[in-house]
């Protein structure tokens, strides 16, 4: 667990640098997306840098040759040889045996003591870690358990590129996962509903879903991490900037700021994309 801690830390520093780089210097400008791929390339550097060993070993040769006639050059008188060892030169081996004795009762006693109680052994660090990482995981998963429910009820209508899902949403929510665009079809115009398509279809073309659920679960096990929660964020506010550039270079800007005004979401969905999430002075 120590190991672990300290790898976080260390992936926290490099997310913390990466990200004050992005917010400081990239945020503002129109490079969308280049910043996707900057705030992508972040995290994996920030889990992988951690795991690169940068020790250098450096071995030397021993002489063996050298070694031996050093020794037999010193030519130790066998008295002194046998005393190191604790034996007298009359072949007594009490000195020998002591220590060996001492070690046998040392080892008997230690075998002998009691075994710390399993409270003792417990790791309440890891409890902590674990218990958080389930709750923060189960999340994850009631919220994808969510999408494809409403994909599961709803009604499927196979398009070019992707699946339309009919859902009765009371208000103008729509959002894309994957494949899929959830909506309620009735409570748009003709005009609305073209442009909500290929807004969406720039979410499914461009995989921006892979970035969410990625980045979701990256949150689940280091839930401790705050850093994780703005990177999600920031890589949902630039598929946002990506689609709504797209979607208005083909239609009059203003008739596109217009319908971001009249469809925007209330807030950006934890999985998926919602249209009209991000403010428009900067999506234009």
């Amino acid at each position: 667990m120590n190991n672990f801690l300290f790898y976080s830390l260390q992936v926290a520093v490099c997310l913390g640098v990466l990200y004050l780089l992005y917010h400081w210097m990239f945020r503002g400008n129109t490079f969308h997306q280049w910043n996707r791929l900057f705030l992508l390339g972040a995290i994996i550097f920030s889990l992988l840098a951690p795991l690169g060993d940068f020790e250098v070993h450096i071995t030397t040769p021993i002489n063996i040759d050298g070694l031996v006639n050093t020794i037999e050059e010193t030519n130790l008188p066998s008295q002194s040889l046998a005393e190191s060892l604790g034996v007298s030169s009359n072949g007594n081996s009490d000195a020998l045996s002591q220590p060996i004795t001492q070690h046998k009762q040392q080892l008997g006693q230690a075998v002998n003591q009691p075994l710390p109680s399993l409270k003792a052994k417990i790791n309440w660090w890891v409890v902590a870690y674990l218990f958080g990482f389930a709750i923060a995981l189960g999340l994850f998963f009631i919220r994808l358990g969510k999408v494809c429910l409403l994909g599961w009820r709803g009604i499927k209508t196979k398009q070019d590129g992707f699946t339309e899902v009919h859902v009765p949403f009371r208000n103008k929510q729509v959002f894309s996962f994957f494949g899929f665009i959830f909506l309620n079809r009735e409570l748009f115009s003709v005009k609305e509903y073209d442009l909500l398509i290929q807004h969406e279809r720039v979410h499914i073309q461009q995989w921006h879903s892979l970035d969410v659920v990625q980045i979701e679960f990256l949150q689940a096990i280091f839930w401790f991490n705050p850093l994780f929660w703005l990177l999600r964020k920031a890589i949902q506010n630039e598929h946002e900037y990506l689609a709504d550039r797209q979607t208005a270079e083909a239609i009059n800007k203003s008739q596109y700021a217009q319908a971001l005004l009249n469809l925007a979401a209330a807030k950006q969905p934890r999985l998926g994309n919602a249209f009209a999430y991000v403010p428009i002075t900067t999506a234009l």
